[in-house]
């Protein structure tokens, strides 16, 4: 099963020029609910996705590194994949960092049945986007038809068995065990960083 089977052309917005964060998602919704997935799931509002997207989303963000960010959800009796792509003008703020970070954003709902499914999709576009040369080909991209040519040549196919290294991200700030807790909160505070490794 390839990922472009669940992505289609008006699905994905190019040259996008939102600045909040919470307008890019409401955005996002509204051009996933408009496309195939309201065709899969006519029982499924755009409310409803709002709530799920938003609701995961107050839990923690999910920020992959590399300017990518993947704001997903789970919905019981969902059907297929839901996706929706949004290549910003300018880089935003998405997790807890001080600085606007996130380029890409690759919206998922599943079903609540499959929650491997979004690993599988994370870790593929993950391991699509680490790559330079087709982060700048993605970025570059003039249309949605070139985003989806883009990954078509990319071969992303969704049956990989999945490791952590393709959804986890290293940290951003490592600590010894012995280190003051005043500087470790510090450092933690000055890179906007709400877990830290102790090693």
């Amino acid at each position: 099963m390839q990922l472009t089977n669940h992505l289609e052309a008006g699905q994905i917005l190019v040259g996008c020029g939102e600045t909040d964060k919470q307008r890019l998602l409401e955005r996002m919704v509204d051009v996933m609910s408009a496309s195939r997935v309201q065709r899969l799931n006519p029982q499924i509002s755009a409310a409803c996705l709002r709530e799920a997207i938003f609701g995961r989303e107050a839990e923690r963000p999910t920020v992959m590194g590399d300017g990518l960010a993947f704001p997903h959800a789970r919905i019981k009796g969902f059907k297929g994949i839901g996706m929706a792509l949004a290549i910003l003008k300018q880089p935003i703020r998405f997790g807890g960092g001080a600085e606007p970070d996130v380029k890409v954003v690759c919206m998922i709902v599943v079903p609540q049945e499959a929650p491997m499914v979004t690993l599988k999709v994370m870790a593929r576009v993950a391991q699509f986007f680490r790559n330079a040369e087709n982060r700048a080909e993605l970025l570059a991209a003039p249309d949605s038809a070139a985003v989806l040519a883009v990954f078509a040549r990319g071969d992303l196919s969704l049956d990989i068995p999945v490791t952590a290294r393709d959804i986890m991200t290293p940290p951003g700030a490592q600590f010894f065990s012995g280190t003051p807790l005043r500087e470790v909160t510090a450092q933690m505070h000055a890179k906007g960083l709400d877990a830290a490794a102790v090693v």
